[in-house]
């Protein structure tokens, strides 16, 4: 209750309501898991042409059931394919401009899949042996998504039904992705101006960085490496174990934990940022811990997070 005193010296007071916005951390709930809105179904494709016998593909509508596949290259197209898909002699898969629909499962092997200004779907995984970069697209695939090396989404829409693991680095920038199963890079991941929802588990195998960005883990987190929260919203639905030299958590930023809470290393909270925690907490970074590492109960973690 707040107020203010008026000329004749009486006060008036003003009585007011604050309401916060709490995210479930209830896998049941989970928006991810189990669903895809249908943006991953194969459409139908019993009244179109088959598509000729070429590594190019440009300004056709048309379906190639041949597998493994010459297409290496697809713009301004929509092209249905309506059984697995591989590549033929290690060729890269690019798509531009246009619609690409995968009834099973996609692989590209020894090359790089690029998507760009484009909508692909697929109802199977995909796998790639080099590089994922996916630019002003939508990608929506119900199974899992594979890199041997790095996966990047700049300015795109990512929906994934099961796992996205990225063997090298995790890039995603100006992207809204939702991941149904775990989300893991055994490298750096790197995340700014996202936001990004994750149905499993969190396991950055050297740095993280989330920069103006919000996050949301309905699992538990490994931050193995280097960690760097700016300007941000972190929140885990399990434990968090935070095992790498350097944990710096600024600009206004909130890390909040439903389950325990691990730190190695002293970490560097800045005044304007805190980590909240409900669980048991170990701390192993000498001296005494933050102040800005607080526990809290149910009602004070509910208003707190958000």
């Amino acid at each position: 209750m707040i107020g203010e005193k008026t000329s004749d010296g009486t006060i008036r007071y003003l009585t007011f309501e604050q309401q916060f916005r709490v995210p479930s951390f209830d896998p049941a709930d989970s928006s991810v898991t189990g669903s895809g809105g249908g943006d991953w179904v194969y459409p139908g494709d019993s009244t179109i042409a088959a598509c000729a016998d070429k590594t190019k593909i440009e300004n056709k509508k048309c379906k190639s059931t041949v597998t493994p596949s010459r297409i290496s290259e697809i713009d301004d197209s929509t092209v249905y394919f309506p059984y697995e898909f591989s590549t033929l002699n290690r060729q890269k898969l690019d798509i531009e401009d246009s619609k690409v629909y995968f009834k099973g499962s996609m692989t590209v092997g020894g090359n790089e899949l690029e998507i760009e200004d484009s909508i692909v779907t697929s109802e199977g995984s995909v796998s790639v042996t080099k590089d994922i970069d996916i630019e002003d697209s939508h990608f929506y695939v119900k199974g899992s998504v594979t890199s041997d090396k790095d996966i990047e989404t700049e300015d795109s829409i990512v929906n994934i039904g099961s796992n996205l693991y990225a063997k090298k680095e995790l890039e995603i920038e100006d992207s809204t992705v939702k991941i149904g199963g775990y989300l893991k890079a055994d490298e750096d991941i790197e995340i700014e101006d996202s936001t990004v929802e994750v149905a499993g588990e969190l396991i950055a195998g050297k740095e993280f960085e989330l920069e103006d960005s919000k996050m949301i883990v309905r699992g538990s987190a490994a931050l193995r490496g280097n960690t760097e929260i700016e300007d941000s919203y972190l929140y885990i639905g399990g434990a968090l174990h935070s095992s790498g030299n350097k944990l710096e958590v600024k600009d206004k930023s909130k890390v909040c934990v439903a389950g325990s809470l691990q730190i190695d290393n002293k970490p560097e909270i800045s005044s304007s940022s805190y980590i909240y925690y409900k669980g048991a907490f170990a701390y192993y970074g000498g001296g005494t811990p933050s102040s800005r590492i607080q526990c809290c109960q149910t009602p004070i973690f509910q208003r707190s997070v958000l």
